[in-house]
């Protein structure tokens, strides 16, 4: 039993995909605006190392934020190259994942503004939720195009091996936001730790071509 319709017809993905990058590329521009040199007055040389060290939660977050953008966009490349035709539901599903993308840098700047303060545990637990639902989006997405968008030649284990890979980062994304309760810190810090299950399910699903 096949898990999937092949499609009618083969449409070019080109234009959604030109778009999709675009929408990317804003995403990890604005990652970086809120990234400022420290202002105080009187300036000197200890003064401004203090003040630019002091600031490692933003740092930390922009790159925890950067790879999650670089990641999606990697699983977004995979995703498209299986698509073999184009319609309204499908650049609706895509266009909410880009929302999505393009508005990391709110719980990123939330977070590298609050981490440090008695208000850390909910700026955690925000940018934690932000990402579990990115993985909720991206798995709508997902689903969308194995309905009948599929290209013909996309085996029944590549379908079930991006399935496996999409839904273990929901609850994974969950269990780290009750974290930031415990410990605001430990929660960035295990974000910034799935980097490495994402960069496998990313190989993963490349080799499954």
């Amino acid at each position: 039993m096949t898990t999937h319709t092949p499609p009618a017809r083969t449409e070019s993905t080109t234009r959604i995909e030109a778009f999709s990058d675009g929408i990317f590329a804003v995403a990890i521009t604005l990652l970086a605006i809120d990234l400022k040199a420290p202002v105080f007055h009187p300036v000197h040389d200890p003064n401004l190392l203090r003040a630019v060290l002091e600031r490692w939660p933003e740092y930390l977050a922009v790159l925890n934020s950067f790879a999650s953008v670089l990641l999606i966009w990697m699983t977004h490349h995979e995703v498209f190259k299986k698509v073999g035709r184009v319609d309204v539901p499908l650049m609706l599903a895509n266009g909410l994942l880009l929302l999505l993308v393009v508005c990391i840098p709110y719980p990123t700047s939330t977070l590298a503004r609050y981490l440090l303060t008695d208000a850390g545990h909910y700026a955690a637990a925000f940018a934690a939720g932000y990402s579990a639902l990115v993985n909720v989006v991206f798995r709508l997405l997902w689903a969308v195009v194995c309905r009948g968008r599929l290209k013909p030649d996309v085996s029944a284990q590549t379908v079930r091996t991006y399935n496996r890979a999409m839904l273990a980062g929901i609850p994974t994304y969950c269990a780290i936001g009750l974290v930031a309760f415990v410990s605001p810190i430990g929660c960035m810090l295990l974000c910034n730790a799935t980097w490495i299950y994402w960069s496998f399910a990313s190989s993963k699903m490349h080799l499954e071509d």
